[in-house]
């Protein structure tokens, strides 16, 4: 992006907050005039109504990943490491030049991770009873295809094919010919365990944990309950939660979905993005609980006065919170018994966030709330009250000019439906002037 010079120091937007029906909040009240434009950067002041309060206005921690060099270790961006650090990269960066890159290409090594919090080191606690987090990441397999299978061809041992279960969609699976295929034996990868996988083999992990959050009071700090974890598995049938007992297993178990899901599936090679916002129950058992999961801008699944805390070890919060740290280097399908196929990752993160609330502000690529597939993360800055916040401008992969929308998230979880419309006008250049030459003093 072009950088420009600050046109503003503080720029007045006023959005008309529409609240979702079965909330009772005041109409939206609209004070001020409106610019049309806004500066990646920028400190912006939002004015309206209904945005309720934030007792801590600042998010507990977010991370575009694009200060540093090329090789650092995220730890030096304050995040405890598990497995293989990941590092900053310039490989594949989602705007700017920089993301995260989680590096599986050593099919001995599982982990790579970065993580916020902790309980072994009570100061690092991070005491939640509800947690908001979100993220982009790019699942990259070293091995990849852009064929999709065709049962009227032929292939040789080798030839990498796309197939899912209907045979057309070019968001699935990448599978090797292990045998030499005609038309007269058409591939069927649900008997492809049964038969050893003599015709084909899966080259893409069957599981991927793609982010955790957990009381870290287990036999280390993935585990423990209270705990969730995002998790890619083949034998499970979509979206859904999966309650356990207090022995430190993994409970509370949501699945982004599965093999053959259309919806929440976090298909390799595109970007998505992960949002999750849960609040615990009051105690072990209590139905007031709330859980919330969008990918990619569309809520998936939103469960409200469910019991989110089915028991407790010792400390019944959210200590810790992971990035995608685990990939399980073997494949299979339903019903298989993990057999060993080493495949490689990369996997890249971007733009980490997280809060204690889901009290937050977004920016999005369509009129209305519910349609948009592409949002941006804005960063609270001091001030949140029921009618003024603050937020510096993230314009993330918004290209300079485009526009986008406004929204205003309260902690109930209500939102403006319809946004405000802005344009994106480059990105705040904060380089010192030079310094002035030719000078004499008299």
């Amino acid at each position: 992006m072009q950088n420009k010079a600050l046109k503003f120091k503080s720029i007045l937007l006023v959005i008309s907050f529409l609240v979702l029906p079965g909330f009772s909040k005041a109409a939206p009240l609209i004070s001020a005039p409106t610019p049309s434009s806004v500066i990646s950067g920028q400190v912006v002041t939002v004015a309206g109504s209904g945005f309720g309060s934030k007792a801590v206005i600042a998010p507990i921690k977010f991370d575009d990943f694009q200060a540093g060099n090329n090789g650092d270790s995220v730890a030096t961006h304050g995040w405890e490491i598990i497995g293989v650090p990941p590092i900053i990269s310039t490989e594949f960066p989602r705007y700017g030049a920089k993301s995260a890159m989680h590096d599986f290409t050593d099919t001995a090594q599982w982990d790579s991770g970065y993580y916020l919090g902790g309980m072994f080191d009570s100061a690092s606690r991070l005491g939640l009873d509800q947690i908001y987090f979100s993220y982009y990441v790019y699942t990259k397999p070293l091995r990849t295809t852009s064929v999709l299978y065709n049962p009227a061809s032929n292939y040789s041992v080798g030839d990498l094919v796309l197939w899912n279960n209907t045979g057309g969609d070019s968001k699935t699976m990448v599978w090797e010919c292990q045998t030499a295929h005609t038309s007269s034996t058409p591939f069927d990868p649900a008997l492809e365990y049964y038969n050893n996988y003599t015709y084909w083999k899966p080259v893409y992990s069957r599981n991927v944990k793609y982010g955790r959050a957990t009381s870290g009071t287990g036999s280390d700090e993935t585990r423990g309950n209270p705990q969730f974890n995002l998790l890619t598995q083949s034998e499970n049938g979509g979206p859904s939660w999966s309650q356990g007992l207090n022995n430190g297993s993994d409970t509370n178990v949501f699945y982004s979905g599965d093999f053959f899901d259309p919806q929440g599936k976090l298909w390799p090679l595109t970007w998505h993005r992960i949002e999750v916002y849960v609040k615990l129950s009051s105690s072990a058992g209590a139905t007031d609980g709330v859980r919330q999961y969008f990918s990619d801008g569309k809520e998936i699944k939103r469960e409200e006065n469910v019991a989110t805390l089915t028991g407790i070890d010792n400390d019944p919060h959210f200590n810790t919170v992971f990035s995608p740290y685990y990939v399980s280097h073997e494949h299979g399908l339903p019903g298989d018994l993990w057999p060993v196929m080493p495949v490689q990752y990369k996997i890249f993160t971007s733009d980490f966030y997280v809060d204690k609330t889901r009290a937050r502000v977004e920016i999005g690529n369509a009129s209305t709330f519910a349609n948009c597939t592409h949002r941006e993360i804005q960063i609270p800055q001091t001030t949140w009250n029921d009618g003024q916040l603050e937020i510096k401008v993230n314009q993330g992969s918004f290209a300079d000019g485009a526009t986008a929308y406004l929204y205003v998230v309260d902690e109930d979880g209500s939102v403006n439906a319809v946004g405000y419309p802005i344009t994106f006008d480059g990105i705040l250049d904060t380089t010192a002037p030079s310094a002035p030459s030719g000078l004499s003093v008299l």
